[in-house]
């Protein structure tokens, strides 16, 4: 009987000393995302963008104003998903709650996908010398004229299927700002160093590809559709839906 007693207080006192699980101080996010048409206007309203915290799962969907609050999250760092049919999918990374109501002071403008194309007529690399610096300068033209404020995005690759599928994932995306006034129909873009695909180098006679897209932006000239995505250091595009001719060149 002695035996059966300390074997039952054992238990008992086990039962009672095992630690509680607590649950930590919840917040709430508040910020403002906004609809865009494509052509660059804001709409009347922007109801009906679903935001999601990545990490949680919580989520709320934006008024009229634009405005949207998840509540009970945790404290600490999160990442929002915002999307809307017909939209596209934008992203917010890395937002620290700071106390328990925090707002987001960092806007997000959706944009409808933009179907503009541009005739994209001609694509060269020359390398030239300054200070035995090599600079490889990228030169194209478009046929214009190209009116809208807009922004003109130059997608090079060394994969054309790739690069006709989805433009905006090529290794190098550069961006082009019309500023509204009318676009010459030509750039230039030089840059210090060499192009580099997947961590491989472009070398001599090498194949490249290239396309001409173009991706939204607001009458105050501010980028609509992108946001930065610091996992892959890349800019993402979501507004791109059509794109021109791709044209090749060979690497001099």
């Amino acid at each position: 009987m002695k035996i059966c007693f300390v074997l039952l207080l054992l238990f008992v006192t086990g039962c009672a000393t095992e630690p509680k699980v607590e649950t930590g101080p919840a917040a709430s996010v508040s910020g403002y995302a906004y609809l865009y048409s494509n052509s660059g206007n804001i709409l009347s309203t922007s109801a009906g963008i679903t935001v999601t915290d990545v990490s949680s799962g919580r989520s709320a969907v934006t008024n009229d104003s634009g405005k949207w609050t998840i509540t009970g999250l945790p404290f600490g760092t999160h990442s929002f998903a915002f999307t809307k049919q017909g939209f596209g999918s934008m992203k917010l990374f890395d937002f620290k709650t700071e106390g328990k109501d925090t707002l987001c002071g960092e806007e997000v403008d959706m944009c409808q996908p933009v179907t503009d194309i541009i005739n994209f007529q001609r694509f060269s690399i020359s390398i030239s010398a300054l200070d035995s610096i090599a600079s490889y300068n990228i030169i194209g033209a478009m046929q214009p004229p190209f009116l809208e404020t807009r922004s003109v995005v130059l997608c090079i690759s060394s994969d054309s299927a790739k690069l006709a599928k989805d433009p905006s994932s090529a290794p190098i995306v550069l961006s082009f700002v019309t500023q509204g006034s009318g676009y010459d129909g030509n750039f230039d873009w030089g840059s210090t160093g060499s192009f580099s695909v997947g961590g491989k180098s472009f070398v001599h006679g090498t194949i490249i590809y290239a396309t001409v897209c173009v991706s939204g932006m607001g009458p105050a000239a501010e980028y609509l559709g992108n946001y930065f995505d610091p996992t892959t250091g890349r800019q993402v595009f979501t507004d791109i839906k059509e794109h021109s001719q791709i044209l090749s060149t060979i690497m001099p």
